[in-house]
């Protein structure tokens, strides 16, 4: 028989313990958390078999951070959430607890859908349909693909039982296990990202399956609980407001990664590359997973290539108001003046997002814009009971509205940049030159700090920023680093859209395209643009674009 046991530390902290008897011999582990709010990793003790599988402790520390969370707040719906979360968590932990007690009888070499790595999977030796099996590389549960032939192991469920499960092949998670760290020599080998190896089995037969902790178990122990425990911590009210569903992860794991990217920190951004794809992970499979399931998402996202030429490739990214469309759209003139003889691929992503976020804004420009904006987001904050920061006044437009076309399209564009810069970095070029729009350039600048997390990576030879719709303020050392030329931010204080809506949407901060950097990094240049560019697709136009050599 086992049991868990969670107890509060303090008030921001807890400790959970599993203790097992299996076949009377007594194992015992125990995680402890001292502050959800400043801790960067557990301190776990116990049985030496217990505290080496990882999934193990990722599930207790998901438990743990929900259980948390669970107590903190008063929402019924928040409470519920939580309490679900901290019940699926605690089941799985203790059934791989038992699992590794148990010990096993044999082993199947394979792929498995957890950590995605060709490794030993060892059969527990304890009668299940399917058969269970422990993964020897992440400590996952594991059971053989159900598709007829495959050799590939599956994440098993331990609430669906009797159910076959299927690989992450034949639930298209990813393209496929032996091509998931591909490298291309150029940009024109990467193709159609939606065009799998496997049949989507699971989509027939309606047998998906999801257990543990998933794909997170390949990054490092303290990762696997950041999106429970973002959740945790935006919805508990101890570091703001207390927030609900993804507005409560995303302020979350701002707060983890040191705030919001405006602020010097990496917000949103920084769960992304934290879960997704930085570092060694960068180019690698676990980019294919995201890669994957980021194209499922926005079907709109494709490389189209523009010209071929010679020299440093050039990726151009448009944002709103000039989001639709193929070829060239506006970006012609002014790439073929600076650039007129390399190769150029146009990046298509978040058109739905994009599209949602015009038709608020319209075509009007001003106090229309900001206005109509307003007055949406002033009825869901009366609506949501959200509170204005005092000073601010209605300008601060709560992290609850995760509706907001703004909000939405924002978080697009830095998923976005996770999916590029896992593309460019399997890229056999030295560098690239990046150019974006708007939402466009806030892609461009994710991509390249995202490069810069990896050693080895592509370099970015120069970038230009339009109009770019990220926070004037921030750590810009990595995107300084990152660079072999300059980053040349073009930025206009006549562009009403930064002026108005996106300093009201940013509650007050000032966008890096309307009023520059502003940084000392010797990389970063700004370009004040203001006589020229009077409207948010005007630079296309109005401005040339500089040179660094």
């Amino acid at each position: 028989m086992s049991s868990i046991q969670y107890v509060p530390v303090g008030e921001r902290g807890f400790r959970v313990t599993i203790a097992t008897n299996e076949r009377e011999i007594a194992r015992h582990i125990e995680l402890v958390v001292m502050d959800v709010g400043t801790d960067a990793r557990p301190f776990v003790d116990g049985d030496e078999s217990l505290v080496a599988n990882e999934a193990l402790i990722g599930n207790l520390l998901n438990y743990g951070v929900n259980e948390f969370g669970y107590r903190s707040v008063a929402q019924a719906d928040q409470k519920r959430s939580m309490k679900k979360a901290a019940s699926k968590h605690s089941r799985v932990a203790i059934e791989l607890a038992e699992f590794v007690s148990l010990g096993w009888y044999r082993t199947r070499h394979g792929w498995c859908s957890s950590c995605f790595s060709l490794t030993e999977h060892r059969e527990v030796d304890r009668v299940s349909v399917p058969q269970a099996s422990v993964c020897g590389g992440c400590g996952e549960a594991t059971a053989q693909c159900g598709a007829f032939g495959c050799r590939h192991m599956a994440r098993k469920s331990f609430k669906r039982t009797h159910v076959l499960p299927y690989c992450a092949e034949h639930t298209h998670e990813i393209r496929s296990f032996a091509q998931s760290t591909v490298r291309y020599t150029d940009l024109d080998q990467v193709g159609d990202l939606r065009k799998f190896d496997k049949t989507n089995t699971a989509a027939f037969t309606q047998a998906v399956v999801v257990a543990g902790v998933g794909a997170a178990v390949v990054a490092p122990m303290v990762l696997f609980a950041a999106p429970a425990l973002g959740g945790a911590l935006g919805a508990s009210g101890l570091i703001g407001p207390a927030l609900s569903g993804a507005a409560a992860t995303s302020h979350g794991l701002a707060f983890l990664g040191g705030g919001a990217i405006a602020a010097g920190g990496s917000g949103m951004l920084g769960g992304t590359i934290v879960l997704t794809a930085s570092g060694a992970t960068l180019g690698g499979t676990l980019g294919a997973v995201t890669s994957a399931a980021y194209v499922r998402d926005d079907k709109s996202f494709r490389i189209e290539k523009l010209r071929g030429g010679s020299g440093t490739p050039v990726i151009v990214a448009s944002g709103f108001m000039t989001e639709g469309g193929t070829g060239w759209g506006a970006w012609e003139r002014i790439i073929n003046d600076r650039y007129a003889k390399h190769p150029v691929y146009r990046i298509h992503w978040g058109a739905k997002e994009l599209k949602a976020l015009t038709d608020v804004l319209g075509k009007a420009s001003g106090t229309v814009v900001l206005s109509s904006l307003l007055k949406g987001t002033a009825a869901q904050a009366t609506k949501h009971g959200a509170r204005a920061v005092p000073g601010l006044g209605i300008a601060a437009i709560s992290a609850d509205l995760v509706a907001n076309p703004w909000h939405v399209a924002k978080q697009r564009a830095e998923t976005t940049a996770v999916v590029l810069a896992d593309l460019l970095a399997r890229i056999d070029e030295p560098s690239f030159i990046l150019i974006g729009h708007s939402l466009g350039a806030r892609v461009m600048v994710c991509t390249a700090r995202i490069l810069a997390t990896k050693p080895g990576a592509p370099r970015v030879r120069e970038a230009h920023l339009l109009g770019a719709a990220i926070g004037a303020k921030g750590d810009w050392r990595a995107l300084n680093d990152v660079v072999d030329g300059k980053v040349w931010n073009y930025h206009s204080n006549r562009d009403p859209v930064l002026k108005y809506v996106y300093t009201a949407a940013q509650a007050g901060q000032k966008a890096a395209g309307r009023a520059g950097f502003q940084s000392s990094f010797p990389k970063i240049e700004d370009v004040d643009v203001t006589e020229e560019v009077g409207g948010h697709s005007r630079y296309y136009d109005r401005v040339n674009l500089r040179s660094s050599f």
